[in-house]
């Protein structure tokens, strides 16, 4: 019996190095990428052919392998056109999936064609294959924070902690344009918004140090105006109020005998106006002084 060369309508690659010390870096975007829509097609891409990781699916009534290379990133384009060239798929039909940091982390981009833009990946893809006509998603992994800092150093770092979410959901939002460019082309996934898909940042968080802090400020704030407000008693009427007696009120307030003296004299008009929940009486000049000496 011959052997018979299974028929595939797609081609899809994502780009990365093989190798447990480079998991979870920005360049091998392109491999986890991939590893998520393997997981959405429900295959393994663990099946070593063509110096690639690879694994066969179907999508929409067309056939799809997916691999991933193992022969470094600036060698990708040896494993690609290997089995292209092997299944006959023309440069059309290979979808490449790559990190880019040309474009902050959680952004888009897909292309149907075009140079390769300075990534190494693309350039050994283009050679090998000897063109450059074929679909492409652009997975921002965020520029070098300093020009002096070296390119190397920087793609092969992971994403922090906070830009994770938004990493995360560009990586998922790729995966699923893949799948829409096998289904409708690069024109129509384009056009569908995907590459505008991304998690908006949480400027508002609930748990920010500064919305802490300024619960915090307004939790020991209030306690002291509440209390302020409750301890106070006003008189009924606005004439009253300005007569509140504000000596003693805190220990070892000093004041003069002749401001003492004054108070007094003011607030004997009020007393017989006093209304009950009033202000008691004021004590006596010689007992306030007595209180609060020279």
């Amino acid at each position: 019996m011959l052997f018979q060369r299974p028929n595939y309508d797609w081609l899809i690659a994502g780009l990365g190095n093989p190798g447990a010390e480079y998991e979870k870096t920005r360049h091998n975007t392109g491999f986890m990428t991939l590893d998520l829509l393997a997981a959405r097609l429900q295959v393994k891409v663990s099946k070593e052919r063509f110096k690639a990781l690879t694994a066969q699916a179907d999508f929409d009534g067309q056939r799809l392998f997916l691999m991933k290379p193992l022969t470094y990133m600036n060698a990708s384009g040896i494993a690609i056109e290997a089995a292209a060239h092997f299944y006959k798929i023309p440069p059309e039909r290979v979808l490449v999936l790559f990190d880019d940091i040309s474009l902050p982390v959680g952004k888009l981009r897909i292309r149907k064609n075009g140079s390769a833009g300075g990534h190494n990946g693309l350039k050994s893809i283009i050679s090998c294959l000897g063109s450059d006509q074929f679909p492409r998603v652009k997975i921002g992994v965020g520029a070098k924070p300093h020009p002096d800092y070296d390119l190397a150093d920087w793609v092969l770092s992971t994403v922090s902690k906070t830009e994770w979410p938004d990493y995360q959901d560009a990586m998922e939002h790729a995966a699923e344009a893949a799948l829409c460019i096998v289904k409708n082309g690069c024109e129509k996934a384009v056009l569908s918004g995907l590459p505008h898909k991304i998690r908006k940042a949480r400027t508002h968080r609930r748990n920010s140090p500064m919305r802490v802090a300024c619960l915090s400020e307004i939790s020991e704030a209030a306690p002291h105006n509440s209390a302020s407000r409750s301890g106070e008693r006003f008189f009924a009427k606005a004439r009253f109020e300005k007569r509140r007696n504000p000596v003693c009120t805190r220990k070892g307030h000093a004041a003069s005998v002749r401001l003492l003296r004054r108070q007094r004299l003011r607030n004997i008009s009020s007393f017989s106006n006093r209304r009950i929940g009033g202000k008691d009486p004021s004590k006596r000049a010689d007992a306030i002084v007595r209180c609060c000496p020279r």
